[in-house]
């Protein structure tokens, strides 16, 4: 069966934190409204008789930013280490997260789903994974704050890091070397 020519995507569905072990999700970031994926890189530019000879490019990382307008709790809690505490106030429903920490400044790196909905050339339906193998977050931020009819919004930014194992954490014998992740289109 030959690759589609071209894939598109409509918007993003979602956006998942997963164990590292199986493709199971540790965490959902809940009401993923927008996300970017950018890539660093650099070049080496060798010079003689005043001209460029040569070049040489390499990756340093990618940077995945994602934003929703919810403060997924879970997320917060299983990614920076911090507990979910539920208490009563005035018999009312509480519940309490330590917005940063110290220990929360440095987490682990995880793997990560990018999942949006999308079609190929020909208008067959597509779910399109973007799968990242090792993504070390930083504190998340308060993108919006809450304002009158604008509401609130919470960023989530990680490094991409270049990996030598996929998210399952088999390490790879293709003879490509480290790399940050990989798509999958799959026709529904």
């Amino acid at each position: 069966m030959p690759a589609p020519k071209a894939i598109s995507s409509f918007s993003l569905s979602h956006v998942g934190i997963l164990d590292g072990t199986t493709s199971a999700e540790l965490a959902d970031l809940f009401g993923a409204n927008e996300s970017s994926l950018e890539l660093e890189s650099d070049v080496y530019e060798r010079q003689g008789d005043d001209k460029i000879l040569s070049t040489a490019r390499w990756i340093t990382k990618g940077t995945l930013t994602v934003g929703t307008n919810y403060i997924p709790l879970p997320l917060i809690s299983s990614l920076y280490g911090t507990a979910v505490v539920s208490s009563q106030i005035a018999t009312k429903d509480a519940y309490t997260v330590q917005l940063w920490t110290e220990k929360g400044m440095n987490v682990a790196p995880r793997p990560v789903v990018v999942l949006a909905p999308g079609e190929n050339e020909d208008g067959v339906p597509m779910d399109i994974k973007i799968v990242l193998y090792k993504v070390k977050f930083g504190p998340f931020s308060f993108s919006q704050s809450p304002s009158y009819k604008e509401g609130l919004a919470v960023s989530f930014e990680g490094d991409a890091l270049l990996s030598d194992k996929d998210e399952l954490g088999a390490t790879f014998a293709d003879g490509y070397g480290a790399r940050i992740g990989k798509i999958i289109a799959v026709s529904l």
